[in-house]
């Protein structure tokens, strides 16, 4: 798809009835997507005419919604937190559905063991049960158990709660108004190389993110080690080994298992991390964005820098702008089994739920 034929509109939620805005009166599109954190985006309206504050006027945080479509899929879906207004220019700001656990309470005590993705739909069902919202949660279960207590004499935000699962063995990202939670991508790779991207790219061989046996210390004297026993290292790296401190890990399968999953990820080397310059930013045309789901695999071939490889990634987050016509897209890849970002290490690839990537956002 070439920047031709790629158009973009915006649809505003006005308490439950949708008003499309002139495309005339949009500046700039900006939009992204998240592994394991909330994605925002920003609508910028320049004032062309009086009559194009009908019914930007009327928007109010938190009661209205915004809808941004790509040749008429939807790519993005979020709540409206904040509109600021000036004599030229409207700019409206969103976030996705993860936001609503930043001011929403966990309702009641909570007390449960069992998988975390399990967790992540109870509390978030707990917080949003006072005045529920129009969002699914869709969860796949990681292997990985833990107890979670949490007394309801001590109010707590429910995003602080759901964040302490990223950093344990769940994954979750948003697409559109539905939540995914688990080890999320078991779908079709994607393969990219240089040429895909604008400008140089710098491929790293971070041995700060490398370890061959992880112990996890969990809650009273819990832990788990993988691999057991003495390591004396592998036929390339002598030992080297990372300590996980979890209080919720409260048994010793469930410390073992967050141990075994930690030291899976790192595949076996060094992890191998890109960037280039602030972000990786794709050529026009290299791959439409209804692909670029975070937590996506992607293989990418380097062979023409002086370290020749092809990796496997994760993708951690997206951003779009879309403004005089040409959409720029730039990525955020994670190694695998890297603890950079890195907090959110998912169970045994083939446990993961397939993401619809058709259509819509």
């Amino acid at each position: 798809m070439t920047s031709c034929d790629i158009s973009y509109d915006v649809r505003y939620g006005i308490r439950g009835s949708y008003a499309a805005v002139s495309e005339q009166t949009i500046q700039m599109i900006e939009y992204g997507r998240r592994l394991d954190d909330i994605s925002s985006a920003k609508i910028t309206h320049v004032l062309t005419d009086p009559s194009c504050c009908a019914d930007l006027g009327r928007l109010e945080p938190w009661s209205d919604t915004v809808e941004i479509r790509q040749n008429g899929d939807v790519v993005w879906f979020g709540w409206i937190t904040a509109v600021e207004y000036s004599r030229s220019t409207v700019i409206v700001e969103a976030q996705d559905a993860l936001a609503w656990s930043r001011v929403r309470v966990l309702n009641g005590g909570y007390d449960k063991k069992q998988d975390s993705a399990l967790h992540f739909k109870d509390i978030w069902d707990s917080a949003m049960s006072p005045s529920p919202l129009p969002v699914d949660v869709i969860t796949t279960n990681t292997g990985v158990v833990e107890k979670r207590t949490y007394s309801d004499s001590y109010k707590r935000i429910s995003w602080f709660l759901l964040k302490e699962l990223f950093e344990g063995s769940l994954d979750v990202t948003v697409l559109g108004n539905q939540i995914y939670a688990g080890p999320l991508w078991a779908g079709e790779m994607l393969h990219l190389n240089a040429e895909d991207f604008a400008g140089d790219i710098v491929l790293r061989k971070a041995g700060e993110y490398y370890a061959n046996q992880v112990i996890v210390e969990g809650a009273r004297g819990i832990s788990g080690t993988y691999p057991t026993g003495t390591v004396r290292g592998d036929s390339i790296y002598p030992l080297v080994q990372d300590v996980v401190y979890d209080e919720a890990v409260t048994s010793a399968a469930s410390a073992q298992s967050l141990a075994k999953s930690r030291y899976e990820y790192t595949q076996g080397i060094v992890p191998r991390v890109v960037r280039a310059g602030d972000a990786l930013q794709l050529r026009q045309g290299a791959i439409d964005i209804r692909k670029l789901i975070p937590s996506r695999y992607v293989t990418l071939d380097t062979s023409d820098l002086c370290y020749s490889s092809t990796q496997q990634y994760r993708l951690g987050g997206v951003d779009v702008t879309f403004a005089g016509n040409v959409e720029t897209i730039a990525l955020s890849l994670q190694p695998l089994g890297t603890l950079a970002n890195l907090e959110g290490i998912s169970a045994d690839d083939d446990r993961g739920a397939t993401i619809d990537t058709g259509g819509g956002a």
